[in-house]
């Protein structure tokens, strides 16, 4: 019998042994007293292990990853967590700070957050399609701006990729801090946090040139670890802020890209086309004759949108698709006809009047021929001056009337302000 009492003492010793430290955190914050409920900080490892406590607002510190952003959810005094912690998926409360009537409690916490936690914070908003207040927006810049010195290179990109999201424009001050600190990181940005940089700088149309030299003069010298969609970011960011990086740069980007044209969604494929376009630069006729043999390949998973974006940008380019491309790209825009907005019909028709394809074989010059019906787009033709010249100087070729003037060479422009996009991957 005392035998037994011995184990059973010892399996008891064992087990508080393993639950103490998971049950003494919740224990020394639980409140049960009727007391007003406090915030508490704790490492990411007690926070872990901690049971929800009900009317307690508790604070993660934890040193990596986004899960900061769930310190937030329970800071509002009188609510009860269910939020696990150690998950991605961020609180349903956090929606409560983009309200202006909560605002202030979480102005309050601010100056406690570490770097870290204050970058994850504003990256949760954004991820989660929230729209802060104006002025909680404010504080949080303010709040940035005083702790930049410390932001590391995957701080800043999410920093300044929620911001984009947002659509919150800084102040130059606070841009003149950030640039400052980015160059510091210049040579920690992996490819990802390169590409989130590069789209968010651009859709703020933002253009820091002493930064931007260094910073993708670095880049250059990693592409070939680049994700074909970070490729495709940064080179869609560079056109869109109309910065021409120098001869090496485009050297290493072009090797890279050429390297991933079949990991390169359609989408993708056509913005670095129109952003080495846009940029004026001149390329080699191989990679663009490579570029072309896969988008032909590709053709049918190409939208029309896709399509007159390729077709513009080529042609700018100076380059002349073999016929057998032209055969192909014809037959795709014939079939794809009435997805064509007005002023992608206009690009094409540029496009192929460049290339030297005759009226004969235009899809567009078809389109116009048919009397039996008019589409909505045949209106949009009929409206863009820039095509109807265009349609008014074939129609003088074939001797149906005076020329109206011949399409201009940057008739296609339209195509490049409307950029297919891109979001950053997530980090």
């Amino acid at each position: 019998m005392m035998r037994a009492l011995g184990l059973q003492a010892q399996s008891r010793c064992l087990d508080r042994k393993q639950n103490s430290s998971r049950h003494s955190t919740a224990q020394s914050i639980c409140n049960t007293s009727g007391r007003a409920p406090t915030t508490t900080y704790l490492s990411w490892q007690q926070a872990e292990d901690a049971p929800s406590c009900s009317g307690q607002g508790v604070s993660l510190a934890m040193p990596r990853g986004r899960k900061a952003v769930c310190c937030y959810a329970t800071h509002r005094a009188g609510e009860t967590s269910s939020h696990v912690p150690g998950t991605l998926d961020l609180p349903p409360h956090l929606a409560d700070f983009a309200d202006p009537r909560v605002g202030p409690d979480l102005t309050d916490i601010l100056p406690a957050l570490s770097p870290k936690q204050l970058a994850d914070a504003i990256w949760g908003f954004a991820k989660q399609g929230l729209q802060p207040a104006q002025d909680l927006m404010d504080a949080i810049a303010a709040e940035v701006q005083s702790k930049l010195e410390h932001f590391r290179s995957q701080d800043l990109s999410n920093t300044i990729w929620a911001l984009a999201v947002l659509k919150y424009q800084p102040s130059e001050e606070w841009w003149g801090a950030f640039e400052r600190q980015v160059y510091n990181n210049i040579t920690d940005f992996t490819d990802r946090d390169m590409a989130n940089l590069m789209w968010s700088l651009a859709m703020l149309d933002h253009k820091p040139v002493w930064v931007l030299g260094p910073l993708l003069a670095s880049a250059s010298d990693t592409f070939p670890t680049f994700s074909p969609n970070a490729l495709h970011l940064v080179g869609w960011a560079c056109g869109k802020l109309g910065y021409c990086p120098g001869p090496e740069w485009l050297e290493a980007y072009l090797k890279a890209s050429q390297a991933s044209f079949f990991q390169l969604s359609p989408t993708e494929m056509s913005n670095i086309v129109w952003a080495l376009a846009k940029l004026g630069h001149k390329l080699p006729a191989k990679w663009l004759d490579s570029f072309l043999m896969v988008a032909q390949w590709r053709f049918p998973s190409f939208s029309a949108k896709t399509l007159s974006v390729v077709a513009w940008a080529v042609a700018a380019l100076g380059h002349t698709p073999s016929q057998e491309w032209l055969v192909s790209f014809e037959h795709q825009v014939r079939e794809k006809f009435n997805d064509f907005s007005g002023q992608e019909l206009a690009c094409i028709a540029w496009a192929l009047r460049r290339f030297g394809y005759t009226h004969e074989h235009n899809a567009v010059f078809y389109m116009l021929q048919r009397q039996d019906q008019f589409l909505e787009a045949d209106y949009e033709i009929l409206a863009n001056s820039r095509l109807l010249s265009t349609v008014l100087a074939w129609q003088s070729e074939r001797g149906y009337g005076s020329s109206g003037g011949g399409g201009s060479d940057s008739a296609a422009g339209g195509a490049g302000n409307r950029p297919l996009g891109g979001s950053p991957s997530d980090n």
